[in-house]
């Protein structure tokens, strides 16, 4: 659903009390005004949204990250394609590291983590152009769904 942009069928495993939050890093914000959560309606809908949303800060100039889901998407969700991700965790250790220290496990600690990781692109950046996406699954009753879609990448 993610890679083919069908927010219709990513809305169906969203949860249905807590939403989906969308986090640009991989240090989830809680706290008010932090990471963005909207909930199945909302994620029905987003591609059409033309509202620029306020998504967090840029980690290397501290710039608010103010845009609409199209971009945020392009930019920190499937900026590459990680349905051909190379490597793919299921509850295992981060793969992605960088300055960031992941809060992931802390903020998560019953869920299910998949991360889909790339360890880089081009030899002479040395990995220092790695990327991630977590996605982040909660129970509710016997049934699991998506409450937590991460990015991650090399940060200063």
């Amino acid at each position: 659903a993610l890679s083919s942009r069908n927010m219709t069928q990513l809305s169906q495993v969203v949860h249905p009390g807590e939403g989906l939050r969308f986090s640009p890093y991989n240090y989830v914000r809680t706290e008010k005004n932090g990471d963005r959560v909207f909930n199945r309606r909302q994620v029905t809908g987003l591609f059409a949204d033309r509202k620029k949303y306020l998504w967090g800060e840029d980690d290397s100039s501290g710039d608010p990250i103010r845009m609409t889901f199209a971009r945020y998407y392009r930019h920190y969700v499937f900026d590459h394609d990680f349905s051909r991700a190379k490597q793919v965790s299921y509850n295992g250790e981060t793969m992605g590291r960088g300055t960031i220290i992941s809060n992931i496990r802390e903020v998560y600690p019953q869920a299910i983590v998949v991360e889909y990781h790339f360890d880089g692109f081009e030899e002479k950046y040395g990995g220092m152009d790695w990327k991630s996406l977590w996605l982040i699954f909660g129970k509710a009753g016997s049934r699991w769904y998506l409450i937590g879609i991460a990015h991650g990448e090399w940060t200063v």
